[in-house]
């Protein structure tokens, strides 16, 4: 966040601003009780956190002005592997986002990774297990909406456990030439 921040505005941490580094809870704490200026948390749109913050407390998601997402800074930003630029809609979080417009900002792929030497089968289990729970649970929890078995090869750049290779075939996924062993 620190070379997005530099990278749109031109502040550098702890010379332009004090840059903190707290864990999950305190930092969302912390920024709901007003104690910080800007919070940034990694998550999917409507996170849960985000969603609690908001029902109490007015909030603008500050993203990457349009006339900078070509700049060398940002394409240098979103085009490593696992980053993009995202949309977070206007209104996501109900009447307290005070944002008018969508706000465009810089996306990050999680992935989950395994041992090489895994079992093929319990990890073909534990992919078609997560991937069903997942379509189970998308209803109640909208974040979830953003997990699908073909955002786990966006932006993939290493290859698939057999296990799950095969387990995102079962499910349609194409899957890319990096993916494959």
């Amino acid at each position: 966040m620190e070379r997005l921040f530099e990278a749109v505005t031109g502040l550098k941490a702890d010379t332009d601003y004090e840059a903190l580094k707290l864990g999950w809870d305190a930092a969302a704490a912390s920024f709901q009780d007003g104690n910080l200026d800007i919070y940034c948390n990694p998550t999917n749109a409507p996170s849960p956190v985000l969603t609690q913050i908001a029902v109490t407390n007015p909030i603008r998601f500050l993203g990457i002005p349009q006339d900078q997402l070509e700049s060398e800074a940002i394409t240098a930003l979103a085009s490593r592997p696992g980053f993009g630029l995202a949309t977070l809609p206007a209104g996501i979080y109900g009447d307290n986002q005070v944002n008018s417009e969508d706000t465009t900002t810089l996306r990050v792929t999680v992935g989950i990774i395994t041992n090489q030497d895994a079992d093929e089968e319990m990890i073909y289990q534990m992919t078609k297990t997560f991937y069903a729970g997942v379509e189970e649970m998308r209803d109640s929890a909208p974040w979830l909406r953003a997990i699908t078995p073909e955002a786990a090869v966006q932006d993939i750049n290493m290859p698939l456990h057999p296990g799950s290779l095969r387990a995102l075939e079962e499910l349609g996924v194409t899957i890319p030439d990096a993916a494959r062993i």
